[in-house]
């Protein structure tokens, strides 16, 4: 049982590193309580006449992400990891502050399986945007 156990993880350690991401993905990664939202405007297919959002998630706590597989065409139109996909980001003090001002959103393009990360604090807020590659292609204030 204990070799077996040992097996099998070994082989999982084996096949990690080439496991490929399936999803764009957002990452809250601020360290003070700002909440960051984030919400798809292109690069999904519209499934009806009235634009349809399927990506959207709003005031997002430090520690948290949200993915969306690119394989589904509500999250990349052609299903593709390096398709375009474009967000718009927008942030705000934590929850204990809600007369505080939402910024304005940022719009970012990113990689259909690529991924996003919110970094900093409310007052020197920046963002990060990776390939499926992992690599940097893009940042902003």
């Amino acid at each position: 049982m204990a070799r077996t156990l040992i097996f099998l993880m070994m082989t999982f350690v084996t096949i990690l590193p080439y496991y490929s991401v399936l999803a764009y993905c957002f990452y809250n990664k601020m360290s003070d309580a700002t909440e960051v939202s984030i919400v798809q405007v292109e690069g999904q297919l519209k499934t009806t006449l009235i634009s349809s959002i399927s990506f959207e998630h709003f005031n997002m706590p430090p520690g948290s992400k949200e993915c969306c597989p690119y394989t589904d065409n509500e999250c990349s139109r052609e299903k593709k990891q390096d398709s375009t996909c474009k967000f718009l980001l927008s942030y705000r003090k934590g929850p204990n502050k809600p007369d505080t001002k939402k910024q304005a959103g940022r719009a970012v393009i990113g990689s259909c399986g690529g991924y996003i990360t919110a970094t900093g604090t409310y007052d020197s807020f920046s963002y990060q945007v990776y390939d499926e590659n992992n690599k940097q292609i893009a940042s902003g204030p």
